[in-house]
């Protein structure tokens, strides 16, 4: 017996998809908005994809259908939300500054931090997850709309420890704050 028992976890790492430019921090420095809405368009796709296999599995479950009906229902709301995003980035110039400000701040961050650590990351280096990135875009409507039907919502991520929650939070400040920023100006100065 020990006083103070130990068990090693390994850590999680989140899926990765086929290469898509968007992940890329660096990538939206240069970006043409079209090309890149396009790209945020092929990221939502993937994951429409998923959900449709997911929903012919279903067939497959005898039992729990209020509680897969309430899983289906959230995932459509966040599809619907993903999408919202890109088109507020596409419609709104100030949240698509503040999108590419947002990733330029959090590829500087993570260069930087890189380099605290003993690590020599370039720009190029340094991407988002794909559940970093979804969480941003489909939090994007919400902080561009004061009417958003979601913006009450509490949108919280799970994933272990050390595995980019923080990063996502962050990012969403960044954008959050550059967005203030961009359209009310001085006033929107300070904490």
């Amino acid at each position: 017996s020990e006083f103070l028992p130990v068990e090693e976890l390994r850590q999680m790492k989140p899926k990765s998809l086929p290469e898509i430019k968007a992940f890329y921090m660096s990538y939206w420095l240069k970006a043409n908005r079209s090309q890149g809405l396009q790209e945020l368009l092929k990221f939502i796709g993937f994951y429409e994809s998923w959900y449709d296999n997911l929903r012919t599995l279903r067939s497959d479950i005898s039992g729990y259908k209020r509680a897969i009906d309430y899983c289906f229902n959230r995932i459509e709301l966040c599809i619907k939300r993903l999408k919202q995003g890109v088109e507020a980035l596409g419609n709104n110039d100030s949240m698509w500054k503040a999108f590419v400000y947002m990733n330029e701040a959090m590829a500087l961050q993570r260069v930087n931090y890189g380099k605290a650590k003993g690590k020599s990351l370039d720009f190029s280096d340094v991407s988002w997850y794909p559940f970093q990135l979804a969480y941003i875009l489909q939090i994007i409507p919400d902080i561009a709309e004061e009417s958003s039907s979601c913006r009450d919502f509490v949108d919280l991520l799970w994933f272990p420890t050390g595995g980019g929650k923080t990063e996502a939070y962050l990012g969403l400040s960044a954008i959050t704050i550059f967005y203030r920023r961009l359209t009310k100006g001085e006033q929107a100065a300070g904490v």
